[in-house]
């Protein structure tokens, strides 16, 4: 004869496991849940995230004109005067690698002294792209890039002045090959460092003297990106 108070534990115990097992599956289900959620907004997150990845080149090489600006800065690194600025051309390559389009609201462009940054005037002659003046917002499709030029303004120290004076005038449009060939023909360069011809007729340089900048892209959307280089930068 089965035993009812037997019959009732072993239930109950059926019953218990059952629902741990429920208890189980729930915890799993909701963890699941949680998962998928925080995938999505994450993924969410991940799309709107504007992604612009620039560099920047200097194009010494380039074929493009400039004109020598006459002003006195004075500079504490070194004995002597800046007496002139020149801009010269740094091609900048901006892209796009995020899913959505990007606006570039603003830029700022800083010369590092001492790793301060410091502006001083004409260091910014513009943005141009395809030699034409590009006026502000630049728009980007997401998988798209674009190459601009921002006319940087090198400062000139007085000796490196006093040799282009004597072969151009202040304000002329100038090849700024032109410019290279004749600081080469007095064994320097644009930065006051000592150039030699070697035995190869080509020229080396004792790379001492350059200046450092902090240029920064802001977005519509407030992101801002930016990067640090020298006058020799060359990223691509």
């Amino acid at each position: 004869m089965n035993n009812p108070n037997r019959n009732e534990v072993m239930y109950r115990r059926k019953e218990n496991r059952y629902s741990k097992w429920a208890i189980v599956i729930s915890c799993v289900s909701l963890l699941s849940s949680i998962i998928s959620i925080s995938y999505t907004i994450y993924k969410d997150v991940e799309r709107s995230r504007e992604n612009i990845y620039f560099a920047i080149n200097s194009n010494y090489n380039g074929d493009f004109d400039t004109h020598l600006i006459s002003t006195k800065i004075p500079n504490f690194e070194y004995d002597g005067e800046i007496l002139g600025i020149l801009p010269v051309n740094y091609e900048i390559m901006l892209a796009n690698n995020g899913e959505n389009t990007v606006s570039i609201f603003s830029y700022d462009l800083w010369q590092l002294d001492n790793q301060k940054p410091i502006q001083f005037s004409y260091l910014n002659n513009g943005l141009y792209e395809k030699n034409e003046l590009l006026e502000l917002p630049i728009t980007i499709e997401p998988g798209k890039s674009r190459k601009i030029t921002i006319k940087l303004g090198i400062q000139v120290k007085d000796f490196v002045y006093n040799i282009l004076k004597e072969e151009f005038k202040e304000g002329e449009s100038i090849n700024f090959n032109r410019i290279q060939e004749t600081l080469l023909s007095k064994n320097t360069d644009l930065f006051g460092n000592k150039v030699e011809k070697n035995t190869n007729n080509l020229y080396s340089t004792d790379l001492k003297n350059e200046n450092t900048y902090k240029l920064s892209f802001t977005t519509s959307k407030g992101t801002t990106f930016e990067k640090y280089f020298n006058t020799h930068s060359v990223e691509y």
